[in-house]
């Protein structure tokens, strides 16, 4: 029997927790059905969550089948316990994403989505509610499908196996040749996140559930885990004698009562299921269980085999002053605050060295008052809060070079460091392209634990340093007087030598929103969300009711919701969900308004230390390059090794490459079926019609939407876009064997016809000025009905509606620029070898 881990996530009063109680009481495990808003749930039992009516706190339910164990997960909705929900990712073999029909994707449902990609958890999706009034499901899958992702399939339409088949080029291969798809085909493509089954339901009135249980144990596959132990603690708690409790779960091996983990005995080892622990004496791969004995566990903790976790996605963005009542003792508050620190890590609880104020980092009001209730219960005493205030964060414009040089008496280090931007969210990423030759692996790892270690800051407002790649390029040290602390010196000044040099940006974290408002009131939304200098849009809108979506910056955000309630007399409703650090639109305020001065900075100096005639002398950081002791990168021999480590090709070399081949993508899979042989496409010429099995495949590709959609050409002129995208196209097509139509938009050309050329056997359509590519697309779908198997290359929501009621398969742009980038891959790779 497999034991699968399964976290169910929502965005709050989706219906979470009602869909695990159907689970368990359909399958037999409870003998009756709670509700939240009743306040009897199975799962939701501790006090606060009763009164609320929301889920705070993770826990466990099971159930067992015939052929499965299932361990729920329930996790928290709600935006201000996100960090509950996403520690419990890492313990989890699926998810089901739960979604409200009536209400469809809201802003914290887009948050969980980035989170179940960022730990890569295969994802079932379950509409909820499907018994009160909502959008029709064509409708509803259309948005959860642009929303989230265009793989996301109705499990229970007829063409589902076709619909799948896009997923990847193999099946959809094997779908061309066989018509049909094996389980464990469909089964590996779910595991790799390439597809995601919905299904359609009412937990309340237990519809659909049945479905649901069975989609779980024919979507999860069976583990093969590892002989040596290993496990993940996903949450910490305290029991009645205030004894620590890991929650965890064993991925490899298995475990006994007072087996040693490193120097610390197992004590005891529970099972959790809704309120009970149940005392066992072993447990083995693939359970959830509760360790006591572990002296300093932590959420993301690894134990045997498994490593730590990395910095979680999402984190508090909110810093705030803890106020005590008179007379009590800070470091005896500091000490309780710590304990509910171990439960959650992103607390970040830290006292100020000069005042000893004991600050806490939170996500919004309603944890404020779950932490006051705690504190209140464990030490007796009422908390309050100061009004909190946003933190910032740091970043480079442009890839820099960094020189660090420490040298006083009897000390020697030097460090050369590459500085390089990174996408928003990546944090900081440690790298070493440091030869062996030039510095042994000693001194090296050192050094890379040095940078691991520095905790760089700005040097606009001194906030940490994030989003960036910091590489190790070179350094020196001595055998005679290198010692411990003199490479994390080096590096702090290298790094801060690199930011002195580059231009900086201003992060600051952002939202994004929804408010629903009487229409009457909207023209005061307008305004104030300009005013916050929010991006938005009016999602719709009747005589009634107006609904807007966006995202600005959240120290203009936060509090609106008072203000909402005030102007409509309490009908608006706004809603928000955290949505990662930004570059600011206030930078140049804002870092006036810090006052920080760099140059006071004492940590974090810019400049270097060298020896000269027996003693330390400062050096300038605009002077450190004149000095080093190891020759700095030269720019010419620096830019060619950024491009080979990043691993990328540039286009000209990719068409040389091809060209190299003859013009011909030469590939060693099996040859095609006579069917999927390129056919030419003429746009005039009318074909008879054939049984779909038989049909030859054509491609329409909306050429503008795919410009403006890939990364590779949005910022390449729009005429040599154009071409390259042409370019790419056609070699795909040459490697697929298909027809291939590429249609760009008559709105980019004044008073033109509509015009059509050939590029080799794939046609190129321009528009005319008054047709749009979506309109000339959809027209001609009709038309190849029943002569080709269309699909349809877009992101644009209308036309994938409106083709899909004609036939066509649809493909997002992001899917089609991962296929043609496969293919270039497959090709070169050919190349290569031969």
């Amino acid at each position: 029997m497999k034991s699968v881990s399964v976290g169910v996530l929502a965005h709050v009063d989706a219906g979470k927790t009602t869909c695990i109680e159907s689970m368990l009481y359909q399958s037999g495990a409870i003998r009756s059905m709670g509700r939240v808003d009743h306040g009897d749930a199975f799962l939701d039992y501790d006090s606060q969550e009763r009164d609320r009516g929301i889920t705070i706190y993770s826990k466990v339910a099971s159930l067992d089948t015939d052929s499965m164990h299932v361990d729920f997960i329930d996790t928290p909705g709600h935006v201000d316990f996100s960090s509950e929900m996403e520690r419990a990712l890492s313990v989890l073999d699926l998810a089901i994403l739960v979604i409200s029909a009536p209400e469809g994707v809201q802003a914290h449902t887009k948050t969980i989505w980035k989170c179940l990609e960022h730990y890569e958890i295969p994802t079932i999706v379950f509409v909820n509610k499907m018994d009160l009034p909502h959008p029709d499901k064509e409708e509803l899958l259309g948005s959860i499908q642009k929303s989230l992702n265009s793989m996301i399939i109705d499990a229970d339409s007829d063409d589902f196996m076709e619909q799948a088949a896009l997923s990847e080029e193999r099946l959809l291969d094997l779908f061309m040749e066989e018509q049909n798809l094996s389980r464990d085909d469909l089964q590996d493509v779910f595991v790799r996140r390439k597809l995601f089954p919905l299904y359609w339901g009412s937990a309340l009135k237990n519809e659909g559930i049945d479905q649901l249980i069975k989609a779980i144990s024919d979507w999860s596959m069976d583990h093969k885990w590892p002989s040596e132990f290993g496990a993940r603690i996903y949450k910490v708690t305290t029991d009645e004698q205030n004894h620590t409790l890991a929650h965890c779960r064993i991925t490899g091996g298995g475990l006994k009562v007072r087996d040693q983990i490193g120097e610390e005995r197992i004590d005891r080892i529970f099972v959790p299921n809704g309120t009970r622990l149940t005392p066992v004496q072993s447990v083995s791969a693939g359970q959830v269980c509760v360790l006591a004995g572990l002296e300093n566990p932590h959420a993301g903790q690894g134990l045997g085999k498994e490593a730590d976790l990395d910095q979680p996605v999402l984190d508090t963005f909110l810093d705030y002053e803890l106020l005590l009542p008179e007379g009590q003792d800070p470091l005896q508050a500091a000490g309780w605050l710590k304990t509910l620190a171990l439960e959650d890590p992103t607390l970040h609880v830290h006292t100020d060295e000069r005042t000893h104020a004991i600050h806490i980092q939170l996500m919004g009001e309603i944890q404020q008052d779950v932490l006051k209730k705690r504190i209140r219960d464990l030490a007796g005493i009422e908390i309050g809060f100061s009004q909190g205030h946003v933190l910032y964060q740091e970043t480079i414009k442009e890839p820099v070079m960094g020189y660090g040089h420490f040298e006083p008496l009897r000390h020697y280090a030097e460090v050369h460091l590459r500085i390089e931007p990174l996408p928003r969210g990546s944090g900081i990423r440690i790298a070493n392209a440091c030869s062996r030759d030039n510095l042994s692996i000693n001194w090296q790892s050192q050094i890379i634990s040095a940078i691991s270690h520095a905790r760089p800051r700005g040097r606009l407002t001194g906030s940490p340093l994030s989003d960036v790649k910091i590489t190790l390029i070179n350094g020196k040290a001595s055998n005679k007087h290198t010692s411990g602390g003199d490479f994390m010196q080096a590096v702090r000044r290298a790094i801060q030598q690199g930011l002195q040099k580059t231009e900086l940006i201003l992060q600051e974290p952002f939202c994004t929103f929804s408010l629903q408002i009487p229409s009457s009131s909207l023209s005061r939304a307008l305004f104030d969300l300009d005013g916050r200098k929010a991006d938005f849009q009016i999602v719709s809108q009747d005589d009634e009711t107006s609904l807007l979506q966006g995202r600005g910056p959240l120290r203009l955000l936060s509090h609106y919701q008072q203000d909402v309630l005030a102007y409509t007399k309490g009908e608006g409703r706004f809603s928000m969900t955290s949505d990662g650090f930004d570059a600011s639109p206030d930078q140049e305020q804002l870092v006036a308004e810090s006052g920080y001065q760099s140059e006071a900075e004492s940590r974090n100096p810019s400049s270097s230390i060298f020896c000269e005639h027996g003693s330390g002398v400062l050096v300038e950081w605009n002077q450190v390059e004149e000095h080093l002791h190891v020759p700095p990168v030269e720019e010419e021999s620096s830019s060619a090794s950024w491009g080979a480590i990043s691993g990328r090709i540039s286009m000209d070399a990719a068409k040389a490459a091809f060209e190299a081949a003859g013009g011909r993508n030469v590939s060693t899979r099996k040859q095609p079926k006579k069917v999927s042989k390129r056919v030419d496409l003429d746009l005039e010429k009318k074909t008879n019609v054939s049984p779909l099995h038989s049909l030859p495949t054509c491609l329409l590709v909306d050429g503008y939407n795919m410009i403006f959609s890939w990364k590779s050409l949005q910022n390449l002129p729009l005429s040599t876009a154009r071409e390259q995208l042409i370019s790419m196209l056609v070699n795909y097509q040459g490697y697929m064997g298909w027809a291939l139509i590429i249609v760009f938009d008559g709105h980019h050309r004044k008073d033109g016809p509509e015009e059509k050329g050939n590029r080799g056997s794939a046609s190129i359509v321009y528009t005319r000025t008054d047709e749009s590519a979506d309109q000339w697309i959809e027209k001609k779908v009709h038309e190849l009905k029943g002569k080709f198997r269309c699909i349809v290359a877009t992101s644009d929501a209308l036309i994938q509606s409106s083709t899909l009621h004609a036939g066509a398969l649809r493909l997002s742009s992001r899917e089609l620029e991962n296929r043609v980038s496969t293919v270039n891959q497959k090709a070169l790779s050919h190349i290569n070898k031969k």
